[in-house]
Parts: C-alpha cells; sequence; structure tokens
C-alpha cells in the first residue's frame, strides 16, 4: 500500500503530531520517496524547513540516501530527521551508526521521527528493527524515546519519536 492511497493525514497525522507545535528548522527525510512525511511536516508545521532525500527522481539531494549511516550535515545544524520505513535496509551495526551521526547533527532538543514496521523479517523488510531495539540502540547516547505510536492495522507499522536531550 502506497503511503499517498486514502487520507494521509488521518494516518500519518497523528504521528507528525507528536512533534512539538513550536518546532521550526531544518528537518531531513531520509528515504522520502515522493516526501509524504516532509510534505506533512510542512502542512503541520509551517515554520520547519523539510527537505527530503532519496534516489527517486521526484526528489532531492539523491546522492544523500546513499551516505548513511554517514550523513552529511554539520554538527547541530539540525532540527530534526525523518526516517520512514528505511532503517530497516541497514544492518543493527550501521543503524548505531546512523544515530549517532544524527545524534551528532541534531541541535539540542532536536528530534528524529522513525517509522519501521512490526513484523518478522521478510524480503521487503530484511532487518526489523521494534522500538525496544531503538531503546536499546540509544541507552548510552543523548537520544531518548519520548513517544510511540501504533499504527496502520492493515500493515502493522509503529512511529516512535526521539529527542535529544537539552
Amino acid at each position: 500500500m502506497s503511503w499517498k492511497r486514502g487520507n494521509v493525514h488521518d494516518r500519518m497525522g497523528p504521528l507528525v503530531e507528536l512533534i512539538p507545535e513550536d518546532q521550526t528548522g531544518t528537518w531531513v527525510e531520509f528515504g522520502a520517496g515522493e516526501g509524504v512525511f516532509s510534505d506533512l511536516l510542512g502542512r503541520l508545521h509551517p515554520r520547519s524547513n523539510p527537505l527530503r532525500t532519496d534516489l527517486a527522481k521526484s526528489s532531492y539531494h539523491k546522492d544523500l540516501v546513499t551516505s548513511l549511516p554517514r550523513i552529511p550535515f554539520r554538527p547541530n545544524s539540525l532540527s530534526g530527521v525523518i526516517a520512514a520505513q528505511v532503517l530497516h535496509f541497514l544492518s543493527n551495526r550501521d543503524v548505531q551508526l546512523a544515530l549517532g551521526q544524527i545524534e551528532t547533527a541534531l541541535i539540542d532538543g532536536g528530534h528524529i521521527l522513525i517509522v519501521e514496521y512490526i513484523t518478522r523479517k521478510m524480503p521487503w523488510v530484511p532487518n526489523p528493527l521494534s522500538h525496544q531495539d531503538f531503546e536499546r540502540l540509544t541507552r548510552d547516547t543523548s537520544l531518548q524515546v519520548v513517544d510511540y505510536l501504533e499504527m496502520d492495522p492493515r500493515r502493522p507499522k509503529y512511529g516512535l519519536v526521539l529527542q535529544k536531550k537539552l
């Protein structure tokens, strides 16, 4: 099922709404595809500046998705990161490296919005990651899980919001 089908706001809005309303600054969506999440973020938080990264023709900065887990952003330069259904393509080691790079790029109080499948290993989900995996992977970092939301019961997914401690 494409993120574009149906009413995206009804399905994804509750997840994006977990981000504080005063969120401003630059956000990057890794694996943006057609940019559904960054578009929704821009509508719900008009003072944010979402950028898209993907190999898709419709996205910007096409080379950035290939740089995960080494993201090319300066320290303390991003307000937030969206990683919707992209981290399960990385090994656990690369997820941990990517989270470390994102942690460095985030401003204090910045957020990471993660969407992943609640599933077992499948061809399209080579490395399933539970929200407990993210708690374990961020245990010794300045990132903390601040919210969790189960969503889309037809293709079980969860949303997770991490925040860089102030």
